[in-house]
């Protein structure tokens, strides 16, 4: 949810009640615009617009969905699935969570987080009869993916969707 600028670098200096200002401080600066920030937005627009996993209309919960999937796994750097305990280690810098599928049609999508101030590696989870493809890297690095372990970049988040194999690879950074 981007008020109208907010893609383009528009931060009203932090001022969350500027409604009833009438200047610069809420005007949008069509000229400074930040065109890399706006092309990430329509990156992740078309993302969203792209895997119905990330436009569901009801809470996630770990239910499992129409496949039998859980709706949403969190998961741990080694590929497991996240305990109490793990969430409760408050160095517990990196982790993921894998959105489920609905129907046979839609790619399950898979993101990694990673809070820690150096690279991390994530073992993916198998994605049966289908690979995962790197969509985003928020850091623009291109982080290194094998087959089944991911290279997350230091304070970055990586987004895959599964993708059948011999499928053509779709990359935004």
């Amino acid at each position: 949810m981007l008020p109208a600028g907010d893609d383009q670098g528009r931060t009203q200096d932090g001022n969350n009640n500027a409604y009833c200002q009438d200047n610069p401080l809420t005007w949008i600066d069509w000229d400074g615009a930040d065109d890399d920030l706006r092309s990430y937005c329509a990156t992740l627009a078309r993302l969203r617009r792209a895997h119905p996993a990330l436009r569901r209309q009801v809470w996630f919960d770990g239910s499992p969905t129409a496949l039998g999937e859980p709706d949403v796994a969190w998961l741990k750097r080694d590929g497991g699935t996240m305990t109490q305990a793990d969430w409760d280690d408050g160095t517990n810098r990196c982790f993921g969570f894998l959105l489920g599928r609905v129907d046979q049609t839609e790619a399950a999508v898979l993101v990694l987080l990673n809070g820690a101030a150096h690279d991390t590696e994530f073992r993916l989870p198998p994605s049966p009869g289908a690979t995962w493809q790197l969509q985003l890297d928020s850091s623009g690095q291109a982080g290194v993916v094998a087959e089944t372990v991911a290279r997350v970049p230091a304070e970055a988040l990586l987004l895959f969707a599964s993708a059948s194999r011999g499928a053509a690879t779709e990359h935004h950074a």
